[in-house]
């Protein structure tokens, strides 16, 4: 797991592993980890159990639900092992409907929509959970206090940018990092990320400097 970002098991069909990993790669803009199996394996490890370290540790589920799903063995007991792990867990319908104890429940349906449409639904779910949204913001808004170059602030400030929106504190403490680090307030690649940010959420920017 990427240290600081929120820990999302995807589980998926092998059969759609390059598609459920350019997924990942959108989530990961905005602060999610999206733990792709078939991506993540240490060579000369045990397969298995390195997805079951990944099933102890998640911080919650989302099914990726192709044809192929419902009749994966495997898909079906990392879902298993979610639920019985009380983890938070959501499902997208991509042309088949889920099966077990999850199938009475209504999920969204995505069949044949693009990578960034799928991301975005569940990015917007993942931050909808209880004190996740702040937490994903947080560790984003540490790494454009802790960069070192305008390249890394600048990177770091996209990401807080894709954000829905932030706390009244965290906006406070994006402020606070904002003229912390010189990397951040001197880089054009920073202020052409908040900057449209900011005037989307009705906020002047740059943002007022409190005095130290």
């Amino acid at each position: 797991w990427k240290p600081g970002y929120l820990r999302l098991f995807l589980s998926h069909s092998a059969v759609h592993k390059a598609w459920v990993s350019d997924v990942s790669n959108q989530l990961a803009v905005v602060g999610i980890h999206g733990f792709v199996a078939h991506d993540a394996m240490t060579v000369s490890r045990s397969w298995s159990q390195q997805i079951q370290q990944a099933l102890r540790t998640m911080d919650a589920l989302v099914l990726l639900n192709h044809p192929e799903v419902p009749t994966s063995a495997w898909c079906q007991t990392e879902v298993g092992w979610a639920l019985g792990r009380r983890a938070p867990v959501f499902v997208v319908r991509l042309g088949a409907d889920p099966v077990g104890p999850i199938a009475d429940l209504q999920w969204p349906s995505h069949a044949g929509d693009t990578v960034e449409r799928v991301a975005e639904i569940v990015g917007q779910w993942v931050y909808g959970l209880p004190g996740v949204g702040d937490r994903i913001a947080d560790g984003l808004i540490a790494r454009l206090g802790e960069a070192m170059n305008f390249n890394d602030a600048g990177a770091a400030a996209s990401r807080i940018a894709a954000l829905p929106n932030l706390s009244d504190e965290l906006w406070q403490r994006l402020a606070a990092v904002f003229w912390s680090n010189d990397q951040a307030y001197g880089s054009v690649l920073v202020r052409n990320a908040l900057a449209p940010f900011y005037a989307q959420q009705g906020r002047v920017f740059p943002p007022e400097r409190l005095p130290e």
